[in-house]
């Protein structure tokens, strides 16, 4: 589930720097799932949590809400040392940065039009 409209919505505030917003929050959206995907191969907890939490804090101000509450999972389960059950959500966490990853770059795209 794409939250398109609600990323639009979120980053439509920042008007004319909306594009700007948008790939600010792409470029920590990349760097922190890859932390997050790194922790959990890695078996860090800590990490686990630290990049989760800032995860849900970008995607929650950039309306990315799936990804956002997956990230809040992920940083529960990080505090909770279940390692395991984080793996699991691994592939949910890729397909929603994705389709988050999308939206932002349309964007960003539209802005340098």
């Amino acid at each position: 589930m794409t939250d398109r409209q609600s990323i639009l919505d979120a980053i439509a505030v920042y008007d004319r720097q909306a594009g700007a917003f948008a790939a600010s929050a792409l470029k920590d959206a990349d760097m922190l799932c890859t932390s997050i995907l790194a922790a959990i191969e890695d078996e860090d907890c800590t990490g686990l949590t630290f990049a989760a939490h800032s995860l849900k804090s970008v995607m929650r101000q950039a309306g990315a809400n799936a990804l956002a509450d997956t990230a809040q999972e992920l940083e529960a389960l990080g505090k909770s040392r279940k390692i395991k059950a984080a793996a699991a959500l691994a592939g949910q966490l890729r397909a929603q940065q994705a389709e988050t990853a999308a939206v932002l770059s349309a964007v960003i795209l539209a802005s340098e039009s």
